[in-house]
């Protein structure tokens, strides 16, 4: 605060809040000219965001107290830097699928939320400025700090080229750790049950326990189960090992390889590789496009494989009815009809992806509905490529020779088992011990 002195009264100007205030005070209060007021400002230093008004009604009748007579412009603060994500790291909870006739399947009840590559996945809005302020001594304010932040690229993501968007360089599922977003593309869940619902998933996917009955696993890529598999359908476009077994009229279908520890209970598996059975088979149908192959006993049911077929044991004393074919068929003009099968999936799905890629960008309202659509569509119609493609791959292969099918019981063949090889049908009528069965001059030997 400083006093201008006159002979018969005294200007006293306090400058306040932090410089953002002028207080000028007559004392004693009396009436003073305008121009005198304007003065004691001025060598008092202020000289911005004067109140012309105040300083007439000073001039005029001055409170005892004084009167605020300027002030100065405060700093506008700019916006902090935030990012947006365009992802849920947890599946999305979004209640039973009811269909036509009122039944309710909470199997549906959650979307994991899958990403593809090239989707974005998180964006960041860059800071804005604020506005500085101004003393009424005529003093820059800056305004406060600005808060930034920055995206951090883990596994399988790629920051974009202005540092502004993170991208998925791979498919899978979407994580944030320690600030860092990544995509791993293994699915990890420990029980297949109501709490976890169907899983449909761009990538492989790992159960450390159980699949439970009427659930189900689609996957593009492998499945490992390191329990049991009691009922429910299992479709991967890759392997499939199953450390347990596979029971309750389960269905299990590999791309690739499928590895399991036992089957029984009207269960059906297929691979369209080779099938690896560690111990027993029993009353179930196994399928395999090359190879099959049964540690232990063989028992009821329905094999077929395209190339060879080996077992501990076959059938039961009981002659219990259990038939194993291997029926080689040449390729035939099925090739036409796969490649426009082929063509209109590669169009189905980037269809649907495209739709799920909008979905995940800006999500309406009933987003998490339209991902448990989309996403099953997306996981089936690639299995269904994948298939397509290995047929066209087979069927195009010119001068392929095909292997002699071959059954090989490295224990007993009981009475009422048949084997049929390129359609010639042998029924066995006794037990046999150790023998291969395969053709010879189109005829059945062993």
């Amino acid at each position: 605060m400083e006093t201008t002195q006159s002979f018969s009264f005294a200007l006293k100007v306090s400058i306040m809040q932090k410089g953002l205030e002028a207080w000028l005070r007559v004392v004693p209060p009396t009436s003073v000219p305008l121009d005198e007021l304007r003065a004691a400002l001025h060598q008092n230093g202020v000289i911005s965001g004067i109140d012309e008004d105040a300083l007439l009604l000073l001039s005029a009748d001055p409170p005892a107290d004084g009167m605020l007579v300027a002030l100065g412009t405060p700093p506008l603060p700019g916006e902090p830097a935030r990012v947006e994500f365009f992802f849920s790291a947890d599946p999305i909870d979004v209640g039973p699928v009811e269909y036509d006739g009122g039944k309710v399947d909470y199997r549906e009840g959650r979307v994991i939320q899958n990403v593809i590559e090239g989707q974005v996945l998180a964006r960041k809005i860059p800071a804005t400025l604020g506005t500085p302020g101004c003393t009424v001594t005529g003093q820059p304010i800056p305004p406060p700090a600005i808060k930034d932040v920055h995206l951090l690229a883990g596994k399988n993501v790629v920051l974009s080229q202005d540092k502004l968007e993170v991208v998925a360089s791979a498919t899978g599922v979407p994580a944030v750790e320690k600030n860092r977003i990544s995509v791993r593309p293994v699915f990890t869940v420990d029980e297949v049950d109501f709490s976890v619902g169907n899983i449909n998933f761009q990538g492989t996917v790992i159960v450390k326990g159980g699949v439970n009955a009427g659930f189900s696993i689609r996957a593009t890529e492998d499945v490992e189960v390191r329990g049991y598999v009691e009922g429910g359908h299992l479709q991967s476009g890759g392997s499939i090992v199953i450390k347990g077994g596979v029971r309750n009229q389960a269905v299990v279908e590999a791309q690739g390889d499928l590895s399991v520890r036992f089957v029984d209970s009207q269960s059906t598996l297929t691979a369209h590789r080779d099938l690896t059975i560690q111990s027993d088979a029993m009353h179930s149908t196994l399928s395999a496009g090359k190879k099959i192959t049964v540690g232990g006993h063989l028992i009821g049911g329905l094999v077929k494989a395209g190339e060879l077929v080996q077992v501990g044991s076959l059938g039961t004393t009981h002659e219990t009815p259990t038939r194993i074919e291997i029926n080689q068929e040449p390729p035939g003009d099925l090739l036409d009809q796969f490649r426009a099968e082929e063509e209109q999936l590669v169009i189905d799905l980037d269809e649907v992806t495209g739709l799920i890629k909008t979905v995940m960008a800006s999500p309406p309202a009933d987003g998490p509905f339209n991902l448990q659509r989309l996403m099953p569509q997306k996981v089936n119609m690639s299995l269904r490529l994948a298939q397509v493609r290995q047929q066209i791959l087979e069927l195009s292969a010119e001068d392929v020779e095909l292997p002699i099918p071959k059954v090989i019981i490295k224990g007993e063949s009981h009475a009422g088992s048949v084997i049929m090889l390129n359609h010639k049908i042998l029924r066995l009528d006794r037990a046999y011990f150790g023998k291969t069965f395969t053709i010879v001059e189109g005829e059945i030997q062993f």
